[in-house]
């Protein structure tokens, strides 16, 4: 069984001093439909914070999601132990067993435009002949994003999200699958900050023909690789993780379509928790062939401050 929860908000009214929030509720459940009602609002003000007299739209979606999951709870009562909330237009969710909410990307939207890829708006930059395109969806994999480097030798493509404080980061993961030959190219999954501060999955058969590795570099220029021992092969879908436990230590996590799981907790230099690294995916090619990694999912865990 489980249970969804669609919190909509659906007016948003201003004050001098708070926000007051309406929210349409509506709670799926499978098997207990009989229980609460299916369909009903709840109204949140927000005052404004201290100081600024705004709030900025995480902090706005942590006092909506912890308002419409204790009301959840009221109302489930010990029914359900664990449900799922969702906010429309938030591109957010929390379970209920987790205290952070997550921004995620299925990449089902994916426009021309530079800033208008996947629901997130993730930017592309590209070189030579590399590209970003929508990708065809495959089976339990609705949506896609192709990230190629065409057929000109030395080419590339990558997206970034806008730069995010690392502080505010918890676990962030990429689900993608490489559906081009695995030679000569490497590609990146990770975190970063220009080329000063670097956290990611690196793949490159210049130094690997199959194996894949945890990449890490800090501000004084030390890079690191840590071989996972797990390979990467045409076709293959991966999924990778990422979560900052301080400073100084990155957990990394690996798991392969054949359910092969590899999990590292490196340490390295410095990475203040006040840098602001980005999420972001690069490809690039060492031949004269169209090399591609398609992405079908990317999630970030966030530790937002409340207020």
């Amino acid at each position: 069984m489980g249970t969804k929860v669609i919190a909509d908000v659906i007016d948003m009214i201003e004050a001098d001093t708070s926000v007051m929030l309406v929210i349409d509720m509506n709670i799926i459940e499978d098997g207990w439909q009989d229980i609460i009602d299916q369909d009903y609002q709840i109204t949140l003000t927000v005052p404004r914070a201290t100081g600024t007299g705004i709030y900025t739209p995480s902090m706005l979606y942590t006092k909506i999601i912890d308002t419409v999951a204790a009301d959840v709870t009221t109302k489930l009562g010990s029914y359900v132990s664990r449900y799922q909330v969702f906010v429309p237009g938030w591109n957010a969710y929390r379970d209920s067993t987790v205290v952070s909410p997550y921004i995620w990307d299925d990449f089902m939207r994916v426009e021309t435009g530079s800033l208008e890829i996947g629901e997130l708006g993730w930017e592309k930059s590209v070189f030579n002949t590399g590209y970003v395109a929508a990708a065809s969806s495959v089976l339990n994999r609705p949506g896609g994003l192709t990230i190629g480097t065409g057929a000109t030798n030395g080419s590339n493509a990558q997206i970034i999200l806008p730069r995010t404080a690392f502080g505010e980061m918890g676990e962030v993961t990429w689900i993608f699958s490489l559906p081009t030959a695995v030679t000569s190219f490497y590609f990146e999954v990770g975190l970063q900050y220009s080329t000063t501060y670097r956290l990611s999955f690196y793949f490159d058969t210049n130094l690997n023909a199959s194996n894949i590795y945890f990449l890490h570099r800090d501000g004084a220029g030390s890079t690191g690789i840590i071989n996972s021992g797990l390979t990467m092969a045409t076709g293959q879908s991966i999924k990778v993780s990422l979560n900052p436990i301080s400073s100084t230590q990155t957990q990394f996590y690996i798991e392969t379509t054949a359910g092969t799981r590899q999990t590292i907790v490196a340490t390295h230099g410095v990475i203040p928790l006040t840098s602001i690294l980005a999420p972001f995916v690069l490809v690039n090619n060492r031949t004269a062939a169209d090399r591609q990694l398609i992405l079908d999912w990317f999630s970030m865990k966030m530790n937002v401050t409340r207020a």
